[in-house]
């Protein structure tokens, strides 16, 4: 599989972090060509009670993302969805993300 320009992103909800991949192709057409979804541990009504392993959890599934399609993400777009409001944030480094 080609791929052309990946765009990684990864929502969280009240429930569960999903990984997902986009991929935008020469006619500007984005096709999903990866997705995992894992059940959060780590936070509870909102708050991150243990850092160490949401952080983990998230670096985790990143590196996964990255072995499976064989590319190193330098941006990360952010969804924040819990029900009430839903937060975009667009992360961005030089180098890699972790």
């Amino acid at each position: 599989m080609e791929i052309n320009s990946p765009s990684l992103f990864l929502e969280i909800n009240e429930s569960e972090y999903i990984f997902s991949v986009g991929d935008v192709n020469n006619q500007a057409q984005v096709k999903l060509i990866y997705k995992h979804v894992k059940l959060i541990r780590g936070i509870k009504n909102h708050k991150i009670i243990d850092f160490d392993l949401v952080f983990n959890d998230i670096k985790n599934n990143i590196f996964l993302a990255e072995q499976k399609l064989n590319f190193r993400f330098k941006e990360l777009i952010l969804i924040v969805n819990n029900f009430k409001f839903i937060i975009f944030i667009f992360i961005s480094n030089n180098k890699n993300i972790f």
